[in-house]
């Protein structure tokens, strides 16, 4: 399936979810919302769903105040290879 049919949201979180893979510790905090926004070229709605999927997968984990973290544990990617 070509990249360009997925919708945006899923196609920035698979990207995300490369760049926590391969440049990011466990425990190390993560971009803050705006930096994505303005990284990516992305709207506040695009970027918050792909970090709330991320969030549910086991990647990340958002602390109310106090910014966005790399997971310590290995993320269960539900479905992974069917997306």
């Amino acid at each position: 399936m070509a990249s360009e049919l997925l919708p945006r949201f899923h196609r920035l979180k698979l990207k995300l979810m490369e760049d926590i893979l391969n440049n990011y510790k466990p425990g190390e905090k993560f971009l803050p919302q705006r930096d994505i926004m303005a990284q990516y070229e992305a709207s506040f709605s695009t970027v918050d769903r792909a970090l709330r999927e991320l969030v549910e997968e086991g990647f990340l984990i958002r602390m109310h105040g106090k910014g966005t973290f790399v997971c310590e544990k290995k993320p269960y990617a539900k479905n992974a290879s069917n997306k």
